[in-house]
């Protein structure tokens, strides 16, 4: 993979498509031209075939962040994460996601247009300037796929990524694409690993770091003491004693939940539920120490990108919370 030199940054020039069966690197650069009726230089990009979509395909470490980028207009959140990039200790992949239609099939080669269009061409060329300003290295990804959300997941999965970094349309709330999100996650294939995903909206949004899949709660000041009078109160009963620990506590009650829940009591525990919901202010419980998230996991290979169908949120970053 040849790469491309410039004054105040080195922008690795490798473009990835991980889509079915072809991937795809970028080898060269065409000259710059100007259009008449344009002001702005556009990077032109060639397209060869590479077999390999793994970490050391794409040249890259563990651990990497994956950055998502839709429009030229709302980069604020590759800005960011360019600005607080230390090169020594982390990567960053900036992916695009070249939408394709929904009759499209795996068992077609893709043309040249229909993996980096004219759409991920301007994109990687604003990309570019921004990296070069910032004096950082990225490497560029595009994805064909038909579901954003899945084609971004099972990349991050294929790359090994430590966090994922998105900026949602102005009529998406950060809540609303995490859930999205988070249901696409779903659908990766086993054994799935969990992402730090932070969804930064663009202008004065505050940045919201949200945890896929499986993780501890972190929990209200109130729902922390009464847990622990709980703990108190039943391992004072007889035999019980230093036996107990808080996760006792908690197992015993998520299985009798459980169990309401299939059970005719099903109205009553929404409804308790539903009141929980909009007693709780519009704020993240707080941390009891910060989180620790690390990017160390293995990675597994996929060969297609499914469908999205499929349930379930993503989380709140969370701390642990220790038994006592």
């Amino acid at each position: 993979v040849n790469v491309l030199t410039k004054k105040t940054a080195t922008i690795s020039g490798s473009i990835f498509t991980v889509a079915f069966f072809t991937v795809f690197a970028l080898s060269e650069r065409h000259n710059r031209r100007k259009h008449k009726k344009q002001e702005a230089e556009e990077e032109k990009f060639r397209l060869v075939e590479k077999p390999d979509t793994s970490v050391t395909g794409l040249q890259v470490r563990p651990g990497n962040i994956l950055v998502e980028v839709t429009c030229t207009d709302r980069l604020e959140h590759l800005e960011r994460v360019l600005q607080e990039l230390r090169p020594e200790k982390q990567d960053v992949v900036v992916m695009a996601v070249h939408k394709l239609a929904p009759i499209g099939s795996s068992e077609y080669g893709l043309a040249p247009d229909q993996i980096c269009g004219d759409r991920e061409q301007e994109l990687f060329t604003k990309v570019v300037s921004l990296a070069e300003k910032a004096g950082k290295h990225v490497e560029l990804l595009t994805v064909p796929s038909r579901d954003d959300c899945l084609a971004l997941l099972f990349t991050a999965q294929q790359l090994d990524s430590a966090r994922i970094v998105t900026n949602p349309p102005p009529h998406v709330s950060a809540e609303q694409q995490a859930l999205d999100i988070g249901k696409a996650w779903e659908l990766l294939p086993e054994p799935r690993r969990g992402f730090t995903l932070e969804v930064i909206p663009q202008g004065d949004g505050r940045p919201r770091m949200f945890v896929l899949g499986p993780h501890p709660p972190r929990l209200w000041p109130n729902d922390i003491a009464l847990l622990h009078r709980l703990w108190q109160e039943i391992s004072n009963r007889p035999n019980i004693g230093s036996r107990l620990h808080h996760r006792d506590v908690v197992s015993v009650a998520l299985r009798r939940l459980e169990e309401e829940l299939r059970s005719e009591h099903s109205g009553e525990i929404m409804t308790q539920v539903e009141s929980e919901l909009q007693e709780q202010p519009d704020v993240e419980p707080p941390e009891p120490w910060p989180a620790i998230h690390t990017g160390e996991a293995s990675s597994v290979a996929a060969t297609t990108v499914p469908d999205n169908n499929a349930s379930g949120p993503a989380k709140p970053v969370d701390s642990n919370l220790e038994a006592g």
